[in-house]
């Protein structure tokens, strides 16, 4: 027989050597609670709300569901027979049996409730008179606690302490005293609703539902609760916390197996319960049965399905309500740049074609956002300073180190060494986003820094070559990044696509990737030439933000001394660039004459324009009578 097999099989987390071994206990979810003896076959959880006890057929009957016929036939894979054909007898131990509680006792503490004790049941906890006396509640007055007889085929088994201001809430009158389901004179409905503590079930009498619960708490359940159910429809009211959730699967997983089972979702606040339902909220019965017509009758579920609720829920936790939508407002606290430019906890994107001074931006802002208390682009202020890293892979070290020493001397940052260290400069190396190798590296780097900001330049050199035109590529990009952190910043540098259409009036559209990049992304700059007939140094910036109002274009000039962006004006724009004696000047450095083809080449490299302008400025140049051109097509110019 192999019952380490089996047992491997259905517990993935079995632990230790030797015969016995432990793992998390599946019926009630405590870790390496579950005891398991692989030579015997034997099982036993040791949690007190659970105590599961057997043989693995006992085991796999209640794990599955299954008969003993249909257990005896699947354990026969793993070479496990039984002795007999029949369902092996169960061992039990010989407990001595709790003696019971005398009615005097129940009476005397019944005899000591005052009357603002029932007033207290009555206006906090919901619970009515005639409920009051027809279970009895009394009062303990040395404990300061209410007393609950819990009875038990006419005699009492136990008396629940409770008092809301002490911890525990709720406690036995003695150690020792096994779970109950109370009251059990609600068991002879055909609908029951299963709530989470004995005050919940009594207020839940009191409004006239048919009200039971277990004395261990949300996660307890005994084997021999479950065929009092058989039949029945139950509806499971557990608070609304983790723990009720937990507890309300666990055993709706139990009792599915028997019963017509429903976990009725209250949708109240975090910790809430039914008590909250009838008391805080005024909410009343009908509302309560209205919600039983919405919710589906409970199916357990496979490992994947769990999993993929579970993310799900994760998902809907990032939702927001209309409600919450409009009383949001833009704080400053919100972004690292304002106006919405770079807002926290988000995605951006700068994209435009090649040459359009894309890093020199990128590094021009990354060390206003070290710097802090700054202002980027004369047009919006940074007050925060974050940690940076700066990822690149279409330049060089040395490069980048040129820029960012001119630009740092050119604005005068005067920089301290605790501003120097937020800002972290890293070559892509081997990071592919796209893989999980690469994430998992790329985490790795990620902890090391610790950065608010990353800048990926250019991102398409990240993906492991996969089209970023594709949408299921750039939305598993942002997934694998928010699994990497999603209270980061995430900015990427991008491309126009090549060449750019010429029917798309507006630059962002123009982005590779445009739809998925600006449906995902929280900002989008587009970095575009200003004016196709001036110099190339003068470029505009689109954007589309949406975290606050629109931000109209803005235009900019590359100082290409000290590789910085400076806001210009549309005047700066068409007056500013090569003029009609720039290009004569280029033509005296050519000792007064030069063919067509030098000259315009020459001029048009000097000044970042494009060659077309340099042939517009000779011919303007020879209509004041600046310069002249020998005859032919390839006569020379010359100074007169």
């Amino acid at each position: 027989m192999s019952y380490e097999g089996f047992y491997r099989t259905c517990l993935p987390d079995l632990k230790g050597e030797g015969e016995q071994r432990r793992a998390t206990c599946p019926f009630c979810d405590h870790k390496e609670d579950l005891s398991v003896n692989i030579e015997t076959g034997q099982a036993k959880c040791f949690y007190g709300g659970c105590l599961f006890e057997g043989d693995a057929f006992d085991f796999l009957m209640r794990l599955k569901g299954l008969s003993f016929p249909e257990a005896k036939e699947e354990l026969r894979k793993y070479g496990i027979s039984p002795l007999k054909d029949n369902p092996p007898p169960k061992k039990t131990k010989s407990k001595k049996k709790k003696p019971s509680l005398p009615d005097y006792q129940i009476q005397g503490y019944v005899k000591t409730l005052t009357d603002e004790a029932i007033q207290f049941l009555k206006e906090v906890r919901g619970i009515s008179g005639g409920v009051i006396e027809r279970y009895r509640i009394g009062y303990h007055k040395a404990k300061k606690r209410f007393a609950i007889p819990v009875m038990r085929g006419g005699e009492c088994v136990n008396i629940r302490l409770y008092s809301p201001g002490q911890e525990p809430k709720i406690l036995p009158i003695s150690p020792g005293r096994s779970i109950q389901l109370y009251p059990e004179d609600q068991l002879k409905n055909e609908e029951v609703w299963l709530c989470e503590g004995e005050t919940d079930a009594l207020c839940g009498i009191s409004h006239g539902l048919n009200c039971i619960t277990v004395t261990g708490g949300a996660g307890s359940w005994r084997d021999e609760f479950t065929p009092l159910f058989k039949g029945k429809k139950v509806y499971i009211v557990y608070d609304c916390d983790e723990a009720g959730r937990r507890g309300a699967e666990k055993v709706a997983e139990i009792l599915s197996r028997v019963a017509e089972v429903r976990i009725i979702d209250l949708g109240l606040g975090e910790g809430e319960d039914l008590t909250d339902w009838f008391v805080t909220h005024g909410k009343n019965t009908k509302d309560l049965l209205e919600l039983i017509k919405t919710t589906p009758q409970f199916k357990k579920l496979t490992k994947q399905e769990k999993e993929i609720r579970e993310e799900a829920k994760v998902i809907a936790s990032k939702g927001m309500s209309l409600d919450e939508l409009l009383k949001a407002k833009f704080e400053p606290e919100q972004f690292w740049v304002d106006k919405g430019l770079i807002p926290k906890n988000a995605f951006v994107i700068l994209a435009g074609l090649k040459g359009r001074g894309k890093t020199t931006l990128t590094l021009q802002l990354a060390l206003k956002l070290i710097k802090g208390d700054s202002t980027f682009l004369k047009e919006f202020n940074i007050h925060e300073s974050p940690k940076v890293l700066y990822v690149f892979a279409e330049n060089t070290k040395p490069g980048l180190e040129k820029i960012l020493s001119t630009q740092t001397d050119a604005m005068n940052l005067n920089l301290t060494q605790k501003e120097i260290k937020r800002l972290h400069v890293q070559p892509r190396e081997k990071i592919n986003l796209m893989s999980p190798r690469g994430i998992a590296v790329f985490k790795e780097l990620f902890s090391l820094y610790q950065p608010d900001l990353v800048i990926f330049d250019p991102i398409h050199r990240f993906t492991g070559g996969q089209d970023i035109n594709k949408m299921a590529v750039i939305n598993s990009l942002f997934d694998s990044l928010q699994a990497v952190n999603d209270n980061c910043t995430w900015f990427f540098v991008s491309h126009f696509r090549k060449p750019s259409p010429k029917d798309i009036d507006m630059p962002i559209y123009k982005i590779v990737g445009s739809s998925a990049f600006v449906n995902n992304c929280d900002t989008v700059i587009a970095i575009e030439r200003a004016h196709q007939r001036r110099t190339e140094l003068y470029n505009t910036l689109y954007f589309e933000v949406r975290r606050d109002r629109p931000i109209e274009p803005i235009d900019i000039y590359m100082n290409p001394d000290n590789r910085t962006m400076e806001v210009v004006s549309k005047t700066d724009i068409i007056s500013g660039g090569v003029k009609v004696e720039d290009v004569v000047a280029v033509l005296g450095e050519l000792k007064g004459k030069a063919r067509p083809t030098i000259i315009v080449k020459l001029a048009a490299d000097k000044y970042k324009v494009t060659e077309r302008r340099i042939y517009e400025l000779l011919k303007d140049a020879q209509e004041q009578g600046l310069v002249a051109k020998e005859k032919g097509k390839f006569g020379r110019w010359y100074v007169l």
